[in-house]
């Protein structure tokens, strides 16, 4: 499973974009073998560029637009390929551009056959892009 947390900052610490995207591919995960280095450096060029972030692999995290920063958290969560996506509230503080970057790699993601869960107050757009949708009201789920 990949988390998106609500606030970007939250889970970006590393240096430079390429070593925050690459970071999670250093680790051993149970069952899987870490990539060679040159594999894990491509992997995680690919993902910032999936995010439009190549540009941007030597910045530090901290010095890019918050727009910028919600799709390299996303670019740290989609380099290991999970299975399922959990998102919280994924849209916020995305313009037009980062948002249609963000529903194109979200799109991929579940046609190679990722589960996508995500938490969103922006309910037209979940309606748009989910093929099924709960709303809370009054602690309740309801069908929306």
């Amino acid at each position: 499973m990949g988390t998106l947390f609500q606030e970007p900052r939250d889970q970006l610490f590393e240096r430079t974009a390429l070593r925050e995207v690459s970071f999670g591919l250093r680790l051993r995960a149970p069952g899987r073998r870490r990539p060679e280095p040159e594999a894990a450096r491509a992997r995680a060029l690919e993902a910032l560029e999936a995010v439009g972030l190549a540009a941007h692999a030597e910045a530090h995290p901290y010095d890019l637009p918050a727009a910028a920063q919600r799709l390299l958290a996303l670019a740290t969560v989609l380099v290991r390929r999970p299975g399922v996506l959990l998102l919280d509230e994924p849209t916020v503080g995305l313009d037009g551009s980062s948002l249609a970057c963000l529903e194109a790699v979200v799109a991929r993601a579940a046609e190679a056959g990722a589960g996508v869960v995500l938490s969103t107050h922006a309910l037209p757009w979940a309606r748009r892009h989910a093929h099924r949708v709960l709303a809370l009201e009054g602690g309740r789920f309801v069908p929306s």
